[in-house]
């Protein structure tokens, strides 16, 4: 947990351990990235409006280090930056206030993140036969390959799935 407001930061430490799981807490950013880098956590839970530097710092850094890259991440925060923190790489976002009925499911979320066995690759190609050669090169039992032609589809699918990496052909024909 990266959270400077000790009251709040106090109830999410209290509902981790209800629900089972383990807390560290920190309260800047310098000191949960710093965290994050010694523990290596199975989740974070990041706010924003931190005293030494903003959350969005923190979370850049966190999916720039190939070390903590894979953590899923989770950002509550009273100013909506629901898109930035989304298109950073954060699993979900919560605006403060929040009710305990959204934090646990925010838990449920992040756990299901790192308890992940398969994972999902979404491959965006025009090209049909190159589409099924990246399929096939990637696939393997633990990775599930979703293939579409255009970006309109891509983007109906990042709707609807959270993939964990995606390949794209840079020129398509609709974007």
């Amino acid at each position: 947990m990266v959270e400077d407001d000790i009251r709040f930061a106090t109830i999410l430490r209290d509902l981790a351990h209800e629900l089972g799981f383990e807390c560290i807490l920190t309260h800047t950013a310098s000191d949960g990235v710093n965290a994050a880098a010694v523990y290596r956590p199975s989740a974070i839970v990041l706010d924003l409006n931190l005293p030494d530097h903003s959350g969005l710092v923190v979370l850049d850094q966190l999916k720039h280090d190939p070390q903590t890259r894979h953590i899923p991440v989770h950002v509550a925060s009273v100013a909506d930056y629901s898109q930035e923190v989304l298109e950073r790489g954060a699993v979900g976002y919560a605006l403060k206030p929040v009710k305990r009925e959204e934090l646990v499911e925010a838990f449920k979320k992040l756990e299901a993140a790192f308890t992940q066995s398969l994972r999902r690759v979404l491959v965006v190609e025009d090209d049909e036969q190159q589409r099924e050669s990246i399929a096939r090169l990637l696939g393997t039992g633990d990775v599930q390959i979703t293939g579409v032609e255009t970006a309109g589809e891509a983007l109906r699918q990042l709707r609807e799935t959270t993939f964990d990496c995606m390949v794209m052909d840079l020129s398509l024909p609709d974007g």
